[in-house]
């Protein structure tokens, strides 16, 4: 094939999946429009068809312009029909680049012009320099591309070309489709590179970013067993030295300062609610620490106490002066305040 080689193939549009030149993709295809294509790809063009990528992958029966023109002739390599719905589990082959010219709708299936796209290169000394980089970052970076077939990462290490490596690794990289598509479009073998090699480093400023995170919330969680596991055995020692009030008991004692002390009612209510929350949770737990702490805090704002005010400036100034040191302004509004009264 040339640079001006035109054919008119079935198309299937897909739903954010891109099929890479030398690629094998595996997908199923379940659209009646899509099913008739592979049927006339097999019957009538010896399993040659065109892959191409949505633009919305929501939309159901897309036109022309709601694909992407850039897509893949690609060869069925296998179809397997799944259920008695019709969908079909298949696997194609990416051969080469494409651009799309039109939509025509034919026996039931949209068939397209297109022109092949041949690969473009650039300096030579600038294609060495970016195959190393690349492959330097895929090394490093392999471990988060799971989906890529064994066979695919032995070949790549064996020694490809520089589009095949650049097409293989966008093919692989976990990014999403519309930079899978951005690098499918770019029919320059060292500007595709380029664009693989910043997606893999990205990816692993992301991961090392994930790593980091994941690490402290790991330290996190060994902090808080750790203190778990102290606060139950010093409860447990407690409890063997007889240093520990059950909780029943505990409970009790709150209402008994509830019922002995003239706490206001709205207050009274609060606590009730509270300690009847406390009582349903287990001894142990973190929140049980925290509702037993809130219902202390309540019990001991001064609701009902009173004391007698000091109605001398002068002794008022001397305390505030003798007990804070700075603090000019705060003084003078606290005095201005009780001379107000």
């Amino acid at each position: 094939m040339n640079e001006q080689t035109v054919l008119t193939l079935p198309v299937v549009c897909t739903r954010g999946m891109i099929v890479f030149p030398e690629n094998k993709l595996t997908l199923d295809v379940g659209r009646p429009v899509s099913l008739k294509a592979l049927e006339l790809s097999t019957r009538e063009h010896d399993n040659n068809i065109i892959f191409v990528s949505q633009i919305n992958p929501l939309v159901d029966n897309p036109s022309f312009d709601d694909v992407y023109h850039i897509g893949t002739i690609c060869k069925i390599d296998r179809k397997v029909r799944r259920d008695s719905s019709g969908t079909i589990k298949l696997t194609v082959i990416g051969a080469k680049r494409i651009k799309l010219e039109n939509f025509i709708e034919k026996e039931g299936a949209i068939y397209s012009t297109v022109t092949v796209l041949e690969d473009e290169f650039g300096d030579r000394n600038e294609e060495i320099a970016l195959v190393r980089k690349t492959t330097s970052y895929f090394e490093q970076a392999k471990r988060s591309m799971p989906n890529m077939p064994l066979d695919s990462i032995n070949r790549l290490t064996s020694g490809v070309s520089a589009s095949v490596l650049a097409d293989t690794i966008g093919q692989y990289l976990p990014i999403d489709f519309k930079q899978k598509q951005q690098i499918l479009e770019t029919v320059n073998v060292n500007e595709r590179l380029l664009l693989v090699a910043s997606s893999i480093e990205s990816e692993k400023v992301i991961g090392e970013i994930e790593e980091t995170i994941n690490r402290k919330v790991r330290e996190s969680i060994d902090e808080n067993q750790r203190e778990y596991y102290l606060r139950e055995k010093l409860k447990a020692i407690k409890e063997e030295l007889g240093d520990t009030v059950p909780k029943e008991d505990d409970a009790e004692s709150i209402r008994e300062e509830l019922e002995n002390n003239p706490y206001p009612q709205y207050v009274r209510e609060k606590i009730e609610e509270e300690l009847r929350r406390f009582e349903t949770m287990p001894a142990a737990s973190s929140e049980a620490n925290v509702v037993r702490t809130y219902i202390d805090w309540m019990l001991k704002v001064p609701w009902y106490q009173e004391t007698k005010d000091v109605e001398n400036i002068q002794k008022v100034e001397d305390v505030l002066n003798t007990d804070h040191y700075g603090l000019e302004k705060v003084k003078e509004r606290i005095v201005e305040h009780l001379a107000v009264k």
